[in-house]
């Protein structure tokens, strides 16, 4: 299911526009339902599990929120393999995510050409918006166990105006400038932290700081065997 303007999701569910405007005000900053503004209005749609519901669930701040039995639930449910599975068990071929290489990590020798969009230095600065939330895996594993790393929480990163517009609007991260991306991914880069962004070669809408102890799309690699989610 694509994006929906408001008037189309009236129609559609019957619910009176007052009532739905308040139901989706309810969700959106949930991380259920994704809204996202542009041409001068907003589109909806429900968030995807990954990336969506479980990335949206775990980024959230707040009093009060019972980050324990999130994590204990994701932790159930990915552990046991089933979202694996059911994405990669057929032998996909299409990653969610591409890895992307620190600038200068592969030298020309090795590889005859880098192209600009997989460099992370390079997708930052042709971008104008920025922001950085909590890494969900690092969270998880937080309040779920198993994280052995001492890397910072706050590593996340979205890039654009729709995707930050979102992110921020809805309390999930924090507009940050570009100074301070460039100096997230100078700290990522200093502790051996591997990037994983949106698998596509422009607008790329968001970059994953990961570690190998805490990262759910690399262990789908080193713990169920599946070659294709990163």
């Amino acid at each position: 299911m694509g994006f929906s303007r408001l008037g189309r999701l009236e129609k559609v569910t019957g619910i009176p526009r007052p009532q739905l405007e308040s139901q989706l005000a309810s969700l959106c900053p949930r991380g259920l339902v994704m809204d996202v503004f542009a041409g001068g209005e907003y589109y909806y749609a429900p968030s995807p599990m990954v990336i969506g519901i479980f990335e949206f669930t775990m980024m959230r701040t707040g009093a009060a929120l019972p980050y324990d039995r999130w994590a204990h639930l994701f932790r159930d449910y990915l552990e046991e393999g089933g979202l694996y599975r059911a994405n990669f068990g057929e032998g996909q071929q299409i990653s969610l995510m591409r890895a992307v290489p620190h600038d200068g990590s592969i030298a020309p020798a090795d590889y005859v050409e880098v192209l600009d969009y997989e460099k992370a230095a390079a997708i930052i600065d042709r971008t104008d918006r920025f922001a950085i939330g909590i890494c969900s895996c690092r969270h998880e594993h937080e309040h779920a166990g198993g994280r052995t790393c001492k890397v910072p929480l706050d590593t996340c990163s979205s890039f654009g105006e729709a995707t930050v517009g979102f992110m921020v609007r809805n309390r999930l991260a924090r507009e940050v400038s570009k100074a301070e991306m460039l100096d997230n991914l100078a700290r990522s880069r200093e502790l051996g932290l591997v990037l994983n962004a949106d698998n596509v070669q422009r607008d790329v809408t968001f970059m994953c700081h990961c570690c190998g102890c805490c990262c759910n799309v690399l262990r789908g690699i080193t713990r169920h065997g599946y070659p294709t989610p990163w």
